[in-house]
């Protein structure tokens, strides 16, 4: 048996040596290796498989989402959108659950670009009312109440049927108003969501009270403060600063005895310096209680206004992930009420 096995090894190697050309020899030189060919591109996915691709993607930064790791979930949803060219069946999906990673991730600049350029390409009136409700929100959230406002703005002229997405619009608009210090304006928003009963109704309610709170702030007058400072050091008192007060009632008390006596003594070109030197002093007395006041005012708005945000800015995020219904990047889940079940 093993010397047959060995026979037909022995014929096939024959086979093979017969069928192999040979050439004839030539000269003694250098060989010359043929040109390797170029490779040839890369053929694209059979669409089987780019659906099955996308599909995982997907998924996996779904996964990922819910794990909180909301930077390789973006990478993920970046991938899906790559793999169907933006045209997969939750396209919208994936893009709207990226701007919702930077928001919940805090990266609030991202987010609002990220929404904006949804609401930009897209020709779903829903998708674009959310993807600009949700950019005027992250605006809001990073300290930028104009652009938010315009953004609010923009959703509430689109005739979107979603519900919440009105109330949710007027609700934040009324906060970017706060932050634009436009009381009445941000008092009307608030009235017309308390009065809608939706679900902001209740906070809405007590963003009214706050604002009609405001008018008991206990403010100091600019005018006031000048005229005090006619006596140097009283407007600064008049403004609580009683350290600065007596500081400057001091000085300027010492500057115009200095002079007076250089006077008093003749000394001309003394009295000259000195008297420019209190000449600043007494200005520059006046000057700092009236921007002191302004200062004062301004801290007791800004005051008022972490006040209201601590007790209240909860309702301008959206619901915890934990709390939240659905998919990421799905409308409602960007509608805290709808999102929470509420």
């Amino acid at each position: 048996m093993m010397q047959v096995t060995a026979l037909v090894s022995f014929t096939a190697i024959l086979c093979g040596a017969a069928g192999t050309p040979t050439s004839a020899p030539g000269p003694a030189s250098a060989p010359v290796s043929a040109p390797a060919p170029a490779p040839a591109p890369l053929a694209a996915p059979a669409p089987g498989v780019a659906g099955e691709l996308a599909r995982l993607s997907i998924d996996y930064a779904d996964h990922l989402f819910r794990d909180g790791d909301y930077y390789r979930s973006i990478t993920e949803y970046r991938r899906y959108l790559y793999l169907t060219r933006g045209a997969g069946a939750e396209s919208h999906r994936a893009a709207l659950a990226i701007g919702e990673a930077y928001l919940r991730s805090r990266q609030l600049e991202a987010a609002a670009a990220q929404f904006e350029s949804v609401a930009e390409r897209t020709v779903d009136e829903e998708v674009r009312a959310v993807a600009l409700l949700s950019a005027g929100r992250a605006h809001l959230l990073n300290e930028r109440p104009l652009l938010a406002a315009a953004r609010l703005a923009a959703c509430r002229q689109l005739s979107s049927e979603r519900a919440g997405v009105a109330d949710e619009a007027l609700f934040l608009l009324g906060w970017a108003r706060l932050g634009q210090r436009d009381w009445d304006s941000a008092r009307s928003a608030f009235a017309e969501v308390a009065t809608a009963g939706g679900a902001r109704a209740a906070a809405a309610a007590q963003a009214i009270e706050h604002l009609e709170r405001r008018g008991n702030f206990q403010q100091k007058s600019p005018v006031i403060a000048g005229l005090l400072s006619l006596i140097p050091g009283v407007g600064h008192m008049y403004l609580g600063q009683w350290a600065v007060g007596f500081a400057a009632l001091f000085w300027n008390a010492l500057f115009v005895f200095a002079t007076g006596y250089s006077i008093w003594t003749q000394e001309w070109g003394v009295a000259a310096v000195l008297g420019v030197f209190e000449l600043s002093w007494f200005s520059g007395t006046m000057f700092g209680a009236l921007n002191g006041a302004f200062r004062y005012n301004q801290d007791v708005v800004n005051n008022w206004l972490d006040d209201l945000t601590g007790e209240l800015g909860a309702a301008r995020e959206l619901t915890p992930v934990y709390q939240a219904r659905g998919l990421p990047g799905e409308l409602d889940r960007l509608l805290p009420a709808a999102a929470a079940g509420g």
